[in-house]
């Protein structure tokens, strides 16, 4: 061969190896990226066969505990938070009722006693 065409050949080579470690490279990472995919979904696969035969053997479902704690903790936060609210409401209604008398006096002429 000639040193022209050894050039040649010698840069498509490196060409050619470049893309391949490339496409490895890349290849290698979705294949990770599947893999903890399967494995995620094998997990899951596991945790429903395991319930479905506690299932058909009569064995009841454990408790959420998590979750429960979460909604606890939830109902808990709300309730004070509401608790909150209610107690500024009634106390701006009061401080209201205190600064301003008169507008009560208004609706008093319109009250009648019932006898």
């Amino acid at each position: 061969m000639s040193r022209k065409r050894t050039k040649e050949v010698s840069r498509l080579v490196d060409h050619a190896w470049g893309n391949l470690t490339s496409a490895a490279s890349s290849g290698g990472d979705k294949a990770k990226s599947y893999g903890e995919k399967v494995s995620a979904g094998s997990k899951e696969a596991k945790r429903r066969a395991d319930a479905a035969m506690n299932a058909l053997a009569g064995r009841k479902p454990k408790p959420r505990w998590g979750w429960l704690a979460g909604a606890a903790a939830l109902g808990v936060a709300l309730g004070w938070l509401a608790t909150a609210v209610g107690r500024q409401a009634v106390t701006t209604a009061q401080q209201k009722l205190v600064e301003e008398p008169d507008d009560l006096r208004l609706y008093a002429d319109e009250v009648t006693p019932a006898h």
